[in-house]
């Protein structure tokens, strides 16, 4: 990856395709390997499951990151120079325009795929057998994926059959354009603003992140090929024992002992199972103060403020009712022209994007999987922490993604 900076990814190219052949070769014999008869003993099974997290998180996992790591230092580089030169919200504008419409976005082409669905031209089966392996909240290993219960896409699909809704490659291809546009106005665009001579160190940094950037998703998408092998061998253990998603609450150890201790670790699981739903309840700060310790955990108090500042991610202006969203699955009262408000997204949210006019989420950057989806759809977005409550459901906002600011407006 270091070799790549300065723009030869070749190598890193042959090496990631490398990788992503082997673990999807991994992934289509991962449901069948572990039910054959070659597994019956347990410790055979655990040791199979423990092979697949090396494979998909040790050794793919952790190289996936590497290419999108160096494609967020390039990117960030590529903005402090243009807001340095330009001023921020100029500056902003044009590092996310030069960097949008990449080529190997696998989010894109799963939006394109999802369309093509919904408009006939692809089968369900075809699209569950590309992107079965994600999910919603899909880091979540207790998830089911969308191979196992397609339904949340059967139910999204309709978003995609309004005539008026273009087609996710066709937004794609428009953004591309804007960007080789941009680029090639590159060396006018820092003259009129007297950078000049800023052009060579802004064109290595572009590079980088042009060339690097696709991979943050297209290495998300490979790795959760590897977790769905992984779950499907917790998920065999489960079979074997009768206990459905509770197996999701032993640790690694216990796998190992559960069936000569079932009754034990029962009450266990039961405690753990307790203490999950109330910690899903807590209003948790992102970052641990010593120094306050004593509201760590309380809900938080706002003030009445019109306008709330956040970070921009996609530029534009858009008014609309806030909606507040904390699952996608039950969106059936959202109808169209809203602003999706909600904590952060991944590509199960995806569709929610079709019929919005602005995204605000509460944690993520530019580079977060919401952030790019919004420039894709070219639909504004801002990061705002606690927006989902700090903003009314049903709210007449405005969003700004141009400054980051939101604000509420009168009924």
């Amino acid at each position: 990856v270091v070799e790549a900076k300065g723009g030869d990814t070749d190598d890193l190219d042959t090496e990631i395709e490398q990788q992503e052949r082997a673990l999807a070769a991994m992934h289509r014999l991962g449901g069948e390997k572990l039910s054959s008869t070659g597994f019956s003993i347990l410790d055979e099974v655990i040791d199979e499951i423990s092979e697949r997290i090396d494979r998909a998180l040790t050794d793919f996992g952790a190289e996936s990151l590497k290419p999108g790591f160096f494609g967020g230092i390039a990117l960030a580089g590529l903005e402090a120079t243009l807001v340095q030169l330009m001023g921020t919200e100029a500056g902003t504008q044009l590092t996310l325009t030069l960097t949008q419409g990449l080529e190997g976005d696998t989010t894109i082409e799963q939006n394109q795929a999802m369309f093509d669905v919904a408009r006939g031209n692809l089968t369900l089966a075809e699209f569950i057998d590309r992107y079965g392996h994600r999910t919603v909240e899909e880091m979540e290993l207790s998830r089911p994926r969308w191979r196992e219960d397609p339904s949340y896409v059967q139910q999204v699909l309709g978003a995609y059959l309004d005539e008026s809704v273009t087609a996710p490659g066709e937004l794609h291809d428009r953004n591309a354009e804007r960007c080789a546009r941009s680029e090639k106005e590159l060396p006018e665009t820092l003259r009129q603003w007297g950078g000049s001579s800023l052009l060579e160190g802004v064109l290595v940094d572009l590079k980088d992140a042009q060339a690097l950037l696709p991979y943050r998703e297209a290495g998300k998408h490979y790795l959760m090929m590897g977790y769905e092998t992984i779950r499907l061998g917790i998920l065999e253990l489960a079979r074997r024992w009768d206990m459905g998603r509770d197996v999701f609450f032993l640790k690694w150890d216990e796998l190992r002992t559960y069936e000569g201790t079932p009754d034990g670790l029962a009450g266990l699981i039961g405690a753990r199972k307790t203490r999950w739903q109330s910690a899903r309840r807590l209003d948790m700060a992102e970052v641990v103060d010593s120094e306050h310790l004593d509201i760590l955990g309380l809900p938080k108090e706002y003030d009445d403020a019109q306008e709330l500042a956040g970070e921009p991610v996609a530029s534009g202006v858009a008014t609309g009712i806030a909606r507040i969203v904390h699952d996608p699955t039950q969106t059936a009262d959202l109808r169209t022209d809203y602003i999706l408000v909600c904590h952060s997204t991944d590509p199960g949210w995806t569709a929610l994007f079709v019929h919005a006019r602005a995204v605000i989420v509460e944690q993520g950057g530019i580079l977060s999987h919401g952030a790019i989806v919004a420039r894709d759809f070219g639909i504004p977005a801002v990061v705002c922490p606690d927006a989902t409550r700090r903003i009314p459901d049903k709210a007449n906002i405005r969003v700004d993604g141009n400054r980051g600011t939101i604000t509420l407006l009168d009924e």
